[in-house]
């Protein structure tokens, strides 16, 4: 997506239906603070990332994105930062913990400062990353999460708590949240 001068966004990138990108809220960053065009976010679901590599690769040096959102990375404590790290940007993980699959990993550009921020209990989420981002005077919040289909009740409160928190400030959430029909408004899916 591109910012444009009021705030919103106003043009999607294709990925080819690999994944989707998603924002509760236009997102109010002063633009003298960004890059002109604004910011440029790809969200992909890998299904293992280890073995999609050139890939990635290629998408970034095709694009060229300001954020990157990598849904079921399948990454574990067995696989080293350095194994995953994209060269310019700085990475910020969550691994699934105990079984295979899920994960998360978010690539926020080496030159826009970021920050991870973890958010209360009862909004910490299993398979969710959350970063701020600076420019200026203005802070926007990034957000990734996967949510497995087979997704506790409790674990799915913690999501809906997550992105009702986030949603009072200006943010971007990404991810793949297999739910069909989301009615981003009130929250509700059909």
């Amino acid at each position: 997506f591109k910012l444009d001068e009021q705030g919103g966004f106003t043009e999607k990138y294709d990925n080819g239906g690999i994944g989707n990108v998603s924002t509760n809220k236009p997102a109010k960053v002063s633009l003298e603070n960004c890059t002109e065009a604004g910011y440029k976010c790809v969200c992909l679901n890998a299904r293992s990332i280890v073995n999609k590599r050139n890939e990635l690769n290629i998408m970034v040096e095709d694009t060229d994105p300001h954020i990157i959102g990598i849904t079921e990375s399948w990454a574990n404590k067995e696989i080293s930062d350095a194994e995953l790290g994209l060269p310019g940007y700085v990475m910020f993980r969550k691994d699934r913990i105990g079984r295979r699959g899920g994960g998360v990993i978010l690539y926020i550009k080496e030159s826009i400062q970021a920050y991870e921020i973890i958010l209360e209990k009862e909004a910490d989420c299993e398979e969710a990353v959350w970063c701020n981002i600076v420019t200026g005077n203005s802070t926007l919040t990034v957000g990734l999460v996967y949510r497995s289909p087979n997704i506790s009740i409790e674990d799915n409160e913690k999501i809906q708590t997550a992105i009702k928190e986030v949603s009072k400030r200006d943010c971007i959430i990404m991810g793949d949240f297999n739910h069909g029909h989301i009615q981003w408004e009130s929250l509700q899916s059909t």
